[in-house]
């Protein structure tokens, strides 16, 4: 049996609309005298329809306690009233109501006009049940579908970085390549070269022996010598370059093989770069390859010239260090 709220401030004839309801077969919830009662025992009783008139006293009327009672609860109002004026009329559509009955009324008006509105009502709250179904169920689906993008996007990425790593492996693989062949070209090159360059050591030695220390000449053979013994090292980085040459692991004094070295990386770095030698007198011994050397230091000094492009000092220091775990690491 659908229950029905009373909001009539004249105590007679909300006394007549309640026995009129019950004779109807409506359940009485309330019978109330002012807007803000109707909201205050509407929240506790939530009756299934409102008759409500529009003049009330107090500070709320009917239609400003109709308009709260569905916005808050889905009460719906259908308005009891003696008013039916242009302007009373106005106001009570605009709150949208399921019902408007003029005082005095006829049962089978009101009875209709309240099932009328019980009727609709139910419509309403089915269709508020299905759209808040179908919003659960969107949610629920955007929130797969957002997931599923998340995942498609990590895939993507995965791809992505997959096939970059993969033309990078193609790339750096076609650079070995190149760089193979242009290692087997130098070191083939550089073989024939260092023969001749054998072949001319041995006639200057022989020659130079012939000669002796004191001939005219001899200064001039020995300088050519040493250039024979530079031009053999050049061959002998090219033949590293190429996997040729085996290493030749010496002890060496790196003062030294600085100080011989000295004028040729002068000469390599240009007149804008001042070279200064900073070394340790009481400098240890070292166990390595001179030629690797010579191109270690060749390589650092292009670096630190490259970094200098207006000129600048480049300082070579030498110094004995002591290495530990922790400098290691």
């Amino acid at each position: 049996m659908p229950s029905i709220m009373v909001v009539e401030d004249e105590g007679i004839v909300a006394h007549d609309i309640q026995n009129r309801l019950k004779s109807m077969g409506y359940s009485i919830s309330a019978v109330v005298a002012s807007g803000e009662d109707a909201l205050e025992t509407a929240s506790r009783k939530r009756p299934d329809l409102v008759l409500m008139d529009i003049m009330l006293k107090g500070k709320m009327d009917g239609t400003e306690a109709a308009e709260q009672l569905y916005r808050q609860y889905h009460i719906p109002v259908v308005y009891l009233t003696a008013h039916a004026d242009s302007a009373t009329v106005q106001r009570a559509k605009a709150t949208q109501p399921f019902g408007y009955v003029i005082k005095p009324f006829e049962e089978r008006e009101l009875q209709t006009s309240i099932e009328m509105a019980l009727s609709k009502a139910h419509t309403e709250a089915l269709l508020r049940q299905a759209n808040d179904v179908l919003e659960a169920r969107v949610k629920t689906r955007t929130a797969e579908l957002q997931e599923t993008i998340v995942h498609l996007q990590k895939e993507i990425d995965i791809r992505k970085r997959a096939e970059a790593s993969l033309i990078e492996r193609d790339e750096q693989l076609r650079q070995a390549q190149k760089m193979e062949a242009i290692g087997r070209l130098a070191g083939g090159v550089t073989h024939d070269f260092n023969n001749q360059l054998g072949i001319i050591k041995g006639y200057l030695d022989m020659a130079m022996d012939r000669l002796g220390q004191h001939h005219p000449v001899y200064a001039y053979m020995a300088n050519i010598d040493r250039a024979v013994e530079r031009a053999s090292g050049l061959t002998r980085q090219l033949l590293l370059f190429s996997s040729r040459q085996p290493v030749d692991l010496r002890v060496l004094n790196l003062n030294r093989q600085i100080g011989e070295f000295y004028k040729l990386l002068g000469r390599l770095l240009g007149e804008d770069v001042t070279i200064v030698l900073d070394r340790d007198q009481n400098l240890w011994t070292v166990r390595a390859d001179a030629v690797n050397m010579d191109q270690v230091i060749t390589n650092l000094a292009v670096n630190a010239r490259d970094a200098m492009p207006n000129g600048g000092v480049l300082t070579i220091q030498t110094r004995n260090l002591m290495v530990g775990e922790a400098e290691a690491q």
